[in-house]
């Protein structure tokens, strides 16, 4: 059974949702960090049984340009896996391919799937640190 890493939204004001979560809803809150490379600040938030990741995009030229016209809210479901190139291949076999080059995130080794093999739902398979 697969296990589902954390889920993610785009948003425009990554204070602001981080104090919505943490305020609000009693999540906690890990430190806010850039990834330059993709042209976000994140932060992960820590719920009883899952992981919210907000991602506010700080540079139009990467990761705003990845996601359609610039859409805000959900944005991927990232799941698990022990080794990311045989889950690549396993996915292959039925026509699910990834989406540019694999990269390290905050939480892990990550590989995003491409949408259009996948019924347009963005998912992203993700071997954690550990």
């Amino acid at each position: 059974m697969a296990i589902i890493n954390h889920v993610a939204a785009v948003v425009s004001n990554l204070n602001n949702s981080i104090r919505v979560l943490t305020e609000g809803f009693g999540f906690r809150s890990g430190p806010i960090s850039e990834n330059l490379e993709l042209g976000v600040k994140v932060a992960f938030l820590e719920g009883q049984n899952t992981w919210i990741e907000l991602m506010q995009p700080i540079s139009t030229d990467n990761y705003l340009k990845s996601t359609d016209n610039k859409q805000f809210g959900f944005n991927h479901i990232a799941i698990e896996v022990d080794d990311i190139n045989s889950a690549v291949q396993r996915l292959r076999k039925i026509g699910i391919e990834p989406l540019g080059a694999q990269f390290t995130g905050t939480k892990g080794d990550v590989q995003n799937l491409d949408p259009s093999t996948t019924s347009d739902l963005r998912l992203q398979i993700i071997k954690p640190k550990r």
